[in-house]
């Protein structure tokens, strides 16, 4: 905030203030709303030169507010003349609205739930919303009739309505446009368990053959049927050699494992060979880069804290580098080889959900996300943009590797985010990620 901002916003509540006591002096009501202008100044006063959280502040405004609440609910009761209201729901606002206001006030939200009883701002806090419940049910049922109760369904039921009919069209609506859609679901998952397991296997591998003549991708889409002895680890734990240690952050904090991925075709030398390991800290993702040693080396033994991931198994298949790739992955595999039309006609209407499932060996699968898979050399699918991916210790521009999102329902790479990991030909043990939010 600079001092411009801030002097001209002092002077701005001062002269509200000024203009408020003017036009009401003598009331509390009145020194209570001339308050909060200058509570709100000095908050910024305090923010800038103290350099301190100004909660004590907020308490205070929100005291002030109670306040004013208060003496509405006085006034009411005082003189049954201002009282006279078509609902209840008036009265039921203001309770909540004080209930609130009184929770900030006395405790800044913490002890209202959980703490005990005992410990007096929770102890003052309850006693205050029992006086002001008993207040507000106090005018609440001088208030009451049958009239007035009458007038007070219909009301809710007028607002519940203005809220729900259109909640309700708009899911009626998604539910007719979804009938299709659900249908075709319905009829390639009963094509795909009545093909034959040979029948399945014979367009994958049509699929496999076809990808590996021009530029492709590896890809690794997650399977329910987790295996100890893949070379592929998403969660669980690395297999490392006995020299290795877990990474840890600057405050000696385990980092949490991510996946480990041995490379090899479509990555040229030096990359094919070799074993990246990604870790994930509070700040930063940590890629470790060694020579694959095979099927040697050992479970890694997780230090004390170590948060760790549950197994995700993967299935490893390659598909064509295409420009125009998105996660319709199917549907643009069906324009990239139009023989595939001819193989799947025969087994179903719905070449492209059937392809999903042959793709994912899932009669559930719904979706390809070609977007959302470990994908392994070829071009990077952006979210946001490129990056600037240069070695730390040659300045040289760093190969893309690898790709991969959240693979886990305990793993948050930020907001649905994608993970990209950076190599340098010259320095292959030196490797670098970037993390893109959608």
């Amino acid at each position: 905030m600079s001092p411009v901002t801030f002097w001209m916003a002092l002077i701005g509540a001062a002269s509200l203030s000024g203009l408020v006591l003017s036009y009401r002096p003598s009331t509390l009501a009145g020194w209570l709303v001339a308050a909060l202008p200058l509570i709100a100044t000095s908050a910024l006063a305090w923010i800038r030169w103290v350099k301190r959280p100004a909660l004590w502040l907020g308490r205070l405004a929100a005291g002030v507010c109670m306040g004013l609440v208060a003496i509405l609910v006085s006034r009411w009761l005082a003189d049954p003349a201002t009282a006279s209201f078509r609902t209840i729901w008036p009265v039921v606002f203001v309770w909540a609205v004080g209930c609130g206001l009184q929770a900030f006030t006395i405790t800044g939200w913490t002890g209202t739930a959980g703490e005990p009883a005992g410990k007096f701002p929770v102890l003052l806090w309850r006693l205050a919303v029992i006086a002001w419940t008993l207040a507000c049910g106090w005018l609440l049922a001088r208030s009451l009739s049958p009239t007035l109760a009458v007038d007070s369904l219909i009301a809710a039921a007028q607002v519940l309505g203005i809220i729900l009919v259109p909640i309700a069209a708009i899911v009626l609506l998604v539910y007719v446009i979804g009938i299709p859609g659900r249908r075709r679901a319905r009829r390639a998952r009963a094509d795909f368990e009545r093909m034959a397991p040979s029948a399945r296997r014979e367009i994958f591998d049509f699929v496999q053959r076809e990808a590996l003549t021009g530029p492709y991708q590896q890809y690794h889409v997650a399977v329910d049927t987790p295996s100890a002895d893949s070379a592929v680890r998403c969660g669980g734990l690395p297999r490392v050699s006995r020299a290795a240690a877990w990474p840890v952050d600057a405050h000696a904090v385990p980092a949490t494992f991510l996946l480990q991925l041995p490379l090899g075709d479509p990555l040229p030398e030096p990359w094919c060979g070799r074993r990246i390991s990604v870790y994930m800290t509070a700040d930063e993702l940590v890629v470790l880069s060694e020579a694959d040693p095979g099927h040697e080396g050992i479970n890694a033994e997780p230090p004390a804290g170590a948060r760790l991931l549950p197994a995700q198994a993967t299935r490893s298949l390659v598909l064509p580098q295409l420009s125009a790739m998105t996660e319709d992955g199917p549907a643009d595999l069906l324009e990239w080889r139009p023989a595939l039309y001819e193989q799947l006609a025969p087994y179903g209407r719905d070449p492209d959900e059937l392809l999903t499932k042959i793709l994912m060996d899932d009669a559930a699968a719904v979706h390809f996300h070609t977007a959302a898979a470990l994908r392994v050399g070829g071009l990077p699918w952006y979210v946001q943009g490129e990056h600037d991916a240069r070695c730390t210790h040659c300045g040289g521009a760093m190969r893309f590797l690898f790709q991969f999102d959240d693979f886990s329902d305990d793993l948050l790479l930020g907001d649905a985010g994608v993970a990209y990991v950076y190599g340098c030909d010259a320095h292959p043990q030196h490797c670098r990620a970037f993390v893109d939010e959608h």
